[in-house]
């Protein structure tokens, strides 16, 4: 399946409450409407998204769009950048069980990552260059 020009490896699951995306660049909000547009359909219902949408941390909160950077400066831990991140992501992310959506604009695809090896190969391979972009979704039938 493809969403504008990305091939989707792999989208699944609800996005009744807070999604991260992560890119290996900045942020396309082109692909991440198409991205929320394609779970509407799927679950056959709308979602209302929050603005500003934020993600709740152990070592703060994060609204909208945050960098690599951003995120390694706040954590006051004697590691390398890249494994503050990955552990950042699994301890924020994954582990509350937020949907992960890596869009790589080098190869136009889109991957829902809960995978600690794969999250860990693509910080290895784009360390600072990552963005996330933090949504918050509704599923419009919990407001009736």
């Amino acid at each position: 399946m493809k969403l504008l020009d990305y091939e989707v490896k792999k989208l699944k699951g609800s996005f009744d409450g807070c999604v991260v995306y992560m890119f290996n660049s900045d942020v396309s909000y082109d692909i991440v409407e198409e991205i929320r547009e394609f779970a509407s359909c799927e679950s056959e219902g709308s979602y209302s998204e929050f603005d500003p949408s934020t993600l709740y941390t152990d070592i703060g909160e994060f609204e909208d769009e945050v960098s690599f950077d951003d995120i390694v400066k706040k954590i006051d831990v004697n590691e390398d950048n890249k494994k503050k991140f990955i552990s950042f992501i699994i301890k924020n992310i994954v582990k509350k069980h937020k949907p992960f959506i890596f869009i790589d604009v080098e190869k136009k695809e889109i991957t829902q990552l809960s995978n600690e090896n794969a999250i860990t190969k693509i910080v290895e391979k784009y360390g600072s260059k990552l963005n996330l972009y933090i949504r918050e979704y509704e599923y419009e039938e919990d407001f009736e």
